[in-house]
């Protein structure tokens, strides 16, 4: 029934689209973006762009990153098993387990590139709008990125706004409660100065039969002060500092048995799922109920603080701009988890980090965006320091399993980057133009790590169930005779670039082609026993395979777009197809001796089409629709060469890479006596998918749809106050955002929100 509404939908919309927008009285608003260091209207601009304004996201419900992927093509969130989130777009994805893997899909805050996982997904508050940019991005910021990019601006506070503020508070079920504020205010006739804070806070949403607990609450709070400065015609200094941290529960997993019921714990089912009656090798059976977990791990924790400072410079030299952006930034992260999920204390996992990155970043560009040549120049120096662990224990033995093992990984690791890059785009009549572009970079990662591990047959030594384990605790807690401590020094050069041919067909139509190359730089893997991987007969196992640390990821891409306006500016109707060489995928993944290991994927494509489209038939009434349909799959990668014959991946799709991604949203108003009323419906559909390479049954989620809905009324001068009533996923539709496969005869299901619906209310001045 949900996939016939959706199809009727979206036939409706004659085309797909994921951005919504406040339309204006008689035509579509122009929706204005910076995606390419210039203000441009998103029509203009020759990319596949997806757009938020900060009133669309309010009415949309996004309240975290994560959630954007319900109203964007192609592109999937995902929670990891480790920290932050698995971010893909078009296929090239994410697949973080540790706190040193860099993103294939760049997230930028404020022109600064968030280079650690642990940042990439975050609460959004007093933004001023997203950018979501499919393929890859190489020429114009600071850091190659192969899948896309998130651009976020936040709100810049300004002198012609004078004293002006926002408030927004949200109470919803499970216990919601969400503060969202800003003050904004100028100081004299130069400077402006804001201050925006939020706070989000959230029950536990799973009841854990095994502890009697609510599990999994959310507890986040985040503050920023900005100040903007003018001199004269010459430019303008920004500068914004910010702290936050988050206090919640770790997600609990849905144990997904491999095992058949009743057996000595060899033999297999056939075809694992959740609720299936398959087993893990302590004999436990998750029920398919995905508001109940079985979890016997008291407690877990997931502590990140962060906090830094940006400085903006922009200074006007005649016919050019030269930008200078300084920024600081440092992130704790303390994560413990319930590996299995389960009633046994079968394994946990522990990941402590700290991480302090500096980047200072130059470009000169041309001012003149009316000029048939426009250019930009850049450099960009970026230092990341890190100090870690991530650590397993497995606590529980038996006639089927090896003795108990405590197994950590602990880095010191040092990250320089020197990149340097470059654009120009050149009108050679009114309809043709052309654009150029490449990107340098040399990235070297040095430090050391170290092998913690001990056996036994008792946990004696083993910390208690629920005591998180950082790296001095590791230390204690490892045997010396196998501890090791490794150096690691490698350099990556690499070169990407872009070519582009755009026609201007007219005023309301523009045609596009381009080929891009983008890249992502090399890495170690620091997963717990990572340097156990590799040829036999290498002593200690592994080591030299570590230190050769993991290839850079390469991605060519081919695009054609047009991007149309018609209706007399009532309609429009965006188009992209593009096709994807990727070479050396980085992916994680278990191997056959159950080792979590970080390989490359030797070659892969994926080929696909997204379509967008908005129209506003009558003046209060908007329609939109947005989908992404992809073929994506593995040309040649090997899972495990410890075996013979080797596994192989070849012809697999790729993984968190569903099929068909759509959505469709239609927004109906009604102007009254003493404001505005509105009804807004909207439906998200996610395809098939593997979250696996291998493609094994307990990690397949088909596909899936979700409602939303949200009525609303606006009161006072200039509409100021609004008191809304929301639902997101109306039909409590509950699936697993992500699954991996774990060596104790299981997979892991990490369960999507369910039904959530509330009230808000919200004044500005």
């Amino acid at each position: 029934m949900a996939s016939r509404i959706l199809f009727g939908l979206i036939t409706f919309a004659s085309a797909l689209s994921a951005v919504a927008a406040e339309p204006d009285e008689g035509h579509l608003e122009e929706v204005i973006v910076t995606a390419q260091k210039r203000v441009e209207s998103l029509q203009d601009v020759p990319l596949a762009i997806s757009a938020f304004s900060s009133s669309a996201m309010q009415a949309l419900g996004i309240q975290n990153s994560s959630d954007l992927a319900r109203f964007t093509p192609n592109l999937t969130w995902a929670p990891s098993g480790g920290v932050g989130s698995n971010i893909g777009i078009r296929g090239v994805v994410d697949v973080n387990f540790t706190t040193s893997q860099v993103g294939s899909v760049g997230v930028i805050v404020d022109e600064v590139a968030l280079n650690s996982p642990v940042l990439n997904t975050f609460a959004l508050f007093d933004l001023d709008r997203i950018e979501v940019l499919r393929g890859p991005q190489v020429t114009l910021y600071g850091r190659s990125t192969t899948g896309g990019a998130v651009n976020v601006i936040t709100h810049r506070p300004a002198v012609a706004e004078g004293a002006n503020g926002r408030a927004l508070i949200t109470f919803g079920n499970n216990g919601q409660l969400d503060v969202d504020a800003a003050a904004g205010f100028a100081i004299g006739e130069r400077t402006a100065v804001r201050i925006a804070a939020m706070t989000q806070n959230r029950d536990g949403i799973f009841q854990n039969r095994t502890l009697g607990t609510e599990d999994s609450d959310r507890k986040r709070d985040a503050v920023r002060l900005s100040v903007t400065s003018g001199f004269g015609e010459s430019g303008e200094i920004f500068v914004t500092a910010f702290d936050g941290r988050s206090r919640g529960q770790s997600l609990r997993y849905k144990s997904v048995g491999l095992l058949e019921p009743g057996g000595d714990g060899t033999a297999f089912c056939t075809n694992p799922s959740l609720g299936s009656g398959c087993v893990d090798i302590e004999g436990f059976a998750d029920t398919g109920n995905f508001d109940n977990v079985y979890a016997d791990y008291p407690d877990p924790i997931e502590d990140v603080d962060v906090n830094g400072a940006a400085l903006n410079v922009g200074w006007n030299a005649g016919p050019t701009k030269i930008t200078s952006i300084t920024s600081w930034i440092r992130n704790t992260v303390a994560r413990s988890e319930d590996t299995d999920g389960g009633p046994s204390a079968i394994a946990d996992v522990h990941i402590d980090a700290e991480t302090d990155q500096f980047s200072q970043e130059f470009r000169v560009a041309s001012r003149d965006d009316g000029a048939a040549l426009r250019w930009l120049v850049g450099a960009l120096y970026m230092k990341e320091t890190q100090l870690g662990v991530t650590a397993a224990v497995r606590r529980l033995a038996s006639d089927i399993t090896p003795p108990v093992s405590f197994t950590a990984l602990g880095y010191d690791q040092d990250d320089d980057m020197y990149s340097a890059y470059g654009q120009l785009d050149y009108r050679f009549t009114d309809q043709w133009s052309v654009t150029l572009g490449g990107r340098f970079s040399s990235e070297q990662k040095s430090g050391t790590a170290e092998r913690i591990r001990t056996f036994a047959f008792d946990t004696s030594r083993f910390p208690e169930v629920g005591t998180h384990v950082d790296l001095q605790l590791a230390r204690q807690i490892g045997d010396p005779e196998f501890y090791t401590k490794v150096p690691f020094d490698q350099t990556w050069d690499n070169w990407g670039g872009k070519l582009g041919v755009n026609f201007k067909l007219d005023d309301d139509t523009l045609i596009y082609g381009s080929v891009s190359q983008g890249f992502k730089g090399g890495t170690f893997n620091f997963a717990a026993a990572a340097m156990f991987r590799g040829p036999p007969g290498e002593m200690p196992v592994g080591q030299p395979a570590f230190q050769r640390g993991v290839d850079p990821e390469e991605l060519l891409t081919y695009e054609v777009g047009a991007k149309t306006s018609f209706a007399a500016g009532r309609a429009e109707l965006n188009v992209a197809l593009f096709h994807n060489d990727y070479t050396d995928q980085q992916v994680f993944g278990f191997d056959s001796n159950g080792v979590l290991v970080l390989r490359n994927a030797a070659a892969s494509t994926a080929k696909g089409i997204e379509v967008e489209f908005k129209w506003l038939p009558v003046d209060d009434l908007l329609l939109q629709a947005g989908a992404g349909y992809i073929d994506a799959h593995y040309d040649h990668f090997v899972l495990d060469d410890s075996v013979t014959p080797a596994v192989v991946a070849d012809g697999n799709r790729m993984v968190l890479t569903p099929d068909f991604t759509a959505n469709a949203l239609a927004r109906k108003t009604w102007r009254l006596t003493a404001g505005e009323a509105s009804l807004q419906v909207g439906v998200a559909y996610t395809g098939d998918q593997y979250f696996e390479a291998d493609n094994p049954p307990q990690t397949y989620e088909g596909a899936h749809t979700t409602f939303d809905a949200r009525a609303a009324y606006r009161f006072g001068d200039d509409d100021a106050y609004e008191i809304a009533i929301f639902g997101r996923n109306l039909g409590d539709e509950r699936f697993c955002l992500n699954s991996g496969t774990i060596p104790w005869g299981q997979a892991q299901c990490s369960p999507n929100e369910p039904r959530v619906y509330g009230v808000t209310a919200s004044a500005r001045f």
